[in-house]
């Protein structure tokens, strides 16, 4: 007996070696790679801040490059309208460190700086600087006119020297021409520092920035950051002892694991190269393997006392429990993960319909005060320019008002009109298809026009009004992305098809496109999760669209690519049933 004892022991603690060698691999790996999926996150946040940066500035200085005030500088060169009015700009937005205007020599007209105590000051005539020898004034003298330009994210210059403490700086310029033909530039220095901090300030990673050269332009450290001008200048590679960091991370295109700690991608910061790396945090990596060994302890001790076959029943069980509780998990981020694309396609759409009217209220503000500065603000204006600006206050609350009912939470069948229901998201997202000159014709087919297709009731359907929504907003997201990836697309290929047919049982609504549809060597996995033929794809559109129109909607969605005139094209159609009985 004491034998078997025995052979059963040594058998169940050879077996429980091998699980807990094949669980400690599977479970670093596992976790290697939800560190990636983290750091992913994190990098995605600060390429929002990078495109929310870009849109902030560019949208000043094509305020000011319109401005006739500015270029009635360059003609006349009356100068103190203009000064006040860079003054002003100067206090409004804390982030402006610099702004100025140039001749096309390159010598400084106007000038307004705020200083690092928070002061801000006109620069007299005899202190303006020429900058015809700057990289960044000859960077923005070789635009085209009203082209918004970007120096590289670098330190601030003054008098021909590196400004201490070091000032980090991003410079922001345009080359305009006024109506008698005079050129000069615009440009704005901006305060980088408090942006830098953001990014520094990620939860679980440390983040590096690094130029092509391989120098440190943001390190967590201060006193290491801007390193190629430090007094003894030193690279990653170096610090790091990765000699071969710079060669890896050119090499790739998406995020990659350059050893144990960190992982880097290349990153475009307002079309300038530079590479982000992530290094984890040392106490992650020591909760993951003080698991691992609180676990080796626990198994082999339990499995000592307890019979090998047994500790084999308990293994197989936990397993199995373990991959239904990931699967589960897994449904529930893929799910979390579409509702935040949709957010993100929605607040995109937000920025492009709130633009015009804050331009507007912008430019009727300007024009009251220029009436009040030539004495001529009388009521007739002031009255006409109280209504326009209460007309763009009231539309951008409609935008609002709009933007979250698309997002109210309803789980409830009730009945919507197709016609009317797919408008509405049209509504918010037009102005990103206009900006890529895009159009969309929305088609009803098989009905009678007697009635208009807002009041007609063969268009009502009884179901989840949201997740059509949601599965809308994924074609006309991928559509654009296609149609956008065409270099030169005419008018044919320029168009999104939206045709609603409607039958006694069911509704169908087909997206067409003519971008040249899906190849066929692929088209039988376009439902299957995080595949994707896109660069930048997430590869869960279509798999989100396919499981909703299955498990919610009670529907079916099909592909189907076709020819037309020489084009090539594509077409989703979701058919839905129409009567709420239908809907389980």
């Amino acid at each position: 007996m004491r034998k078997v004892y025995a052979l059963l022991l040594i058998i169940g603690f050879i077996v429980s070696v091998i699980c807990f060698y094949l669980f400690a691999v599977y479970n670093y790996r596992s976790g290697m790679n939800n560190m990636l999926g983290d750091i992913e996150q994190q990098h995605q946040f600060i390429k929002k801040e990078i495109e929310f940066l870009k849109e902030k500035e560019s949208s000043l200085i094509n305020m000011l490059a319109s401005d006739e005030y500015v270029l009635s500088v360059l003609d006349k060169g009356t100068t103190d309208f203009t000064r006040h009015l860079f003054l002003d700009l100067v206090h409004s937005q804390v982030e402006i460190m610099q702004l100025r205007l140039l001749s096309s020599k390159g010598m400084e007209i106007i000038r307004v700086d705020r200083l690092r105590n928070g002061d801000i000051k006109i620069i007299p005539n005899n202190e303006l600087q020429n900058k015809s020898n700057r990289y960044y004034f000859l960077d923005f003298m070789n635009l085209p006119p009203n082209v918004t330009g970007y120096s590289p994210l670098d330190l601030n210059v003054e008098q021909g020297m590196i400004e201490y403490p070091f000032n980090p700086t991003l410079r922001v310029g345009t080359r305009i021409q006024s109506t008698g033909g005079r050129e000069g530039v615009i440009v704005v220095n901006l305060y980088m520092e408090e942006w830098i901090k953001r990014l520094t300030s990620l939860p679980s990673f440390k983040f590096y920035l690094l130029d092509k050269e391989g120098f440190y332009l943001i390190h967590p450290q201060l006193d290491k950051s801007w390193s190629r001008y430090r007094q003894k200048q030193f690279t990653a590679e170096e610090y790091w002892n990765l000699p071969h960091l710079m060669e890896t991370l050119q090499d790739n295109k998406e995020l990659v694991w350059v050893n144990k700690h960190l992982a880097g991608i290349p990153i475009d910061i307002l079309n300038h190269r530079y590479y982000a790396v992530y290094e984890l945090d040392r106490n992650y990596l020591s909760l993951l393997f003080r698991s691992l060994a609180e676990f080796a302890f626990i198994t082999v001790l339990t499995l000592i006392l307890i019979l090998g076959p047994i500790i084999l029943i308990l293994v197989n069980t936990y397993h199995r429990l373990i991959s239904e509780q990931k699967g589960r998990q897994e449904d529930s981020i893929i799910m979390l993960k579409s509702k935040l694309e949709a957010q993100g396609e929605m607040l995109g759409a937000i920025a492009h319909q709130w633009r015009q009217p804050l331009n507007s209220i912008g430019l009727i503000i300007q024009d009251l005060f220029s009436a009040y500065r030539h004495n001529s603000l009388g009521p007739d204006l002031f009255i006409t320019s109280k209504k326009e600006i209460f007309e763009q206050l009231n539309f951008l609350s409609e935008t609002i008002d709009t933007f979250r009912n698309f997002f109210t939470k309803d789980i409830s069948v009730r009945k919507v009109n197709l016609y009317v229901l797919i408008n509405e998201i049209l509504h918010l997202y037009q102005p990103q298809l206009k900006a890529r000159e895009i159009e969309t014709n929305v088609i009803v087919q098989g009905l009678a026009e007697d009635v208009e297709w807002e009041n007609n009731p063969n268009l009502e359907v009884m179901t989840l009004p949201a997740d059509i929504k949601q599965i809308v907003l994924i074609f006309l997201s991928n559509s654009r992305d296609a149609i956008s990836s065409i270099k030169s697309a005419d008018e044919k290929q320029s168009c999104i098809n939206i045709e609603i047919k409607v039958s006694n049982s069911s509704s169908s609504i087909a997206f067409i496109d003519w971008a040249g549809g899906i190849p066929d060597s692929i088209k039988d996995r376009i439902f299957e999760p995080y595949f994707t033929s896109r660069e930048m794809g997430t590869g869960l559109g279509l798999f989100i669209a396919l499981t909703m129109t299955k498990n919610r909607l009670k529907g079916s969605l099909i592909y189907e690519s076709f020819e037309d005139s020489g084009y090539r094209g594509s077409k989703f159609i979701l058919e839905i049933p129409k009567n709420t009985e239908l809907i389980d």
